[in-house]
């Protein structure tokens, strides 16, 4: 089939439209937008600028084969809609990172490659010694970290609490992990979500099919204790946990969160851990209730993090009543653009291939509602 119907029928489910929709939208028949899609018929070039411009894209994306993934983990507990163009997305994304490593000849080696299979918080120590981190120092800038260990990281915003993240093999020219930094998503779990990907990286390389959409609840189960261990090494939470024992325990769990930048989820899970009980839990959200008179959904986070903490160099002890939440520009992959910078700079491409990378690199217009298309 045609890349141009290809793609239609890719953006259109992204957008959530459908063919009426669109046949509507340009004033032309239903018929004839079916024959687009099914490649039987080729737009004229006004209707294919207007169809561009409906899907918020350009011209040559439309008209472009799209980069196809293989080793890819992407799984969610629901049917996610969105599952192809995110792929499709992050493998364009890809394909010119790697691009430009070649330009640049700036390839970082995967330090984490060929590591034994090991239970998933034995993997997190040995990867936090890999990494060159002290076992009771906090995760300081995560994205640098994952960057320098020759891991591709992708932050995105995506209008979805389907998704949190996902991860590319080394076949389809990884490793790399994608994170979506949605607004409504606290920083504290793009933070999780990265070290979750890595966990899936290490544990279930085996797992990483395209084809497979449906979530396995063991795997999911040691991502997360892998997660867990990996940003809150046993030897930092029980100096940090057992330093506050003279608090109210509501108090020292959101001391221990701001402390090692996990979300309040975290800490209440390696509690569990910790007592055998899960009483842990109840007896948080009774306390906070009391504290602040309304109950803790699900989504919230308590003392959240601002978005400039997702890479901060530095943490800082803060006092648990007196939080800084983290910020946006503390989650920030930065070594795409720099790479694109020094190539532009050692003149290896133009002014044009410039724009044209740091469209897909960009980081400051979240991608729209209903899909992931760069304009």
């Amino acid at each position: 089939m045609h890349p141009i119907a290809m793609n239609l029928r890719r953006f259109r489910h992204a957008m959530g439209r459908s063919q009426e929709d669109i046949a509507t939208a340009l004033d032309i028949s239903i018929a004839t937008y079916r024959n687009y899609e099914a490649g039987r018929a080729m737009p004229r070039l006004d209707t294919l600028q207007e169809l561009a411009q409906y899907f918020q894209t350009t011209l040559n994306d439309l008209a472009s084969p799209s980069p196809r993934l293989h080793a890819v983990r992407l799984r969610a507990a629901r049917k996610l809609n969105t599952r192809d163009q995110i792929i499709l997305e992050v493998g364009k994304w890809l394909d010119e990172y790697c691009e430009i490593e070649a330009i640049t000849d700036c390839r970082h080696t995967y330090c984490l490659a060929n590591l034994r299979r090991q239970p998933p918080r034995e993997m997190a120590v040995t990867a936090r010694r890999r990494l060159g981190i002290p076992p009771k120092e906090p995760m300081r800038d995560i994205c640098g970290l994952l960057e320098n260990a020759g891991i591709k990281l992708y932050s995105k915003p995506v209008s979805s609490d389907l998704f949190f993240g996902m991860a590319v093999g080394e076949e389809d020219g990884g490793p790399a992990i994608a994170v979506n930094t949605w607004d409504r998503i606290p920083v504290e779990r793009w933070i999780f979500s990265a070290a979750h990907e890595l966990g899936h990286l290490l544990l279930h390389r085996e797992s990483f099919h395209v084809t497979e959409e449906k979530e396995v609840d063991e795997q999911e189960q040691e991502a997360n204790l892998f997660a867990a261990y990996f940003l809150m090494p046993e030897e930092l939470f029980s100096q940090e946990w057992e330093s506050t024992a003279g608090l109210p325990f509501i108090q020292r769990v959101f001391k221990a969160k701001r402390i090692m930048r996990v979300s309040y989820a975290t800490v209440l899970y390696r509690l569990q851990e910790v007592y055998g009980s899960a009483d842990v839990w109840r007896e948080f959200h009774i306390a906070y209730h009391r504290a602040f008179g309304r109950s803790l959904s699900k989504k919230q986070e308590p003392n959240p993090l601002e978005a400039c903490e997702f890479s901060r160099k530095i943490v800082e002890d803060r006092a648990a009543d007196e939080p800084k939440r983290l910020e946006a520009e503390d989650f920030a992959a930065d070594r795409f653009t720099f790479l694109i910078y020094t190539a532009f700079n050692n003149h290896l491409i133009s002014e044009d291939q410039l724009t044209e990378y740091l469209k897909t690199a960009r980081k400051d217009e979240p991608l729209s509602v209903d899909g992931w298309a760069v304009v």
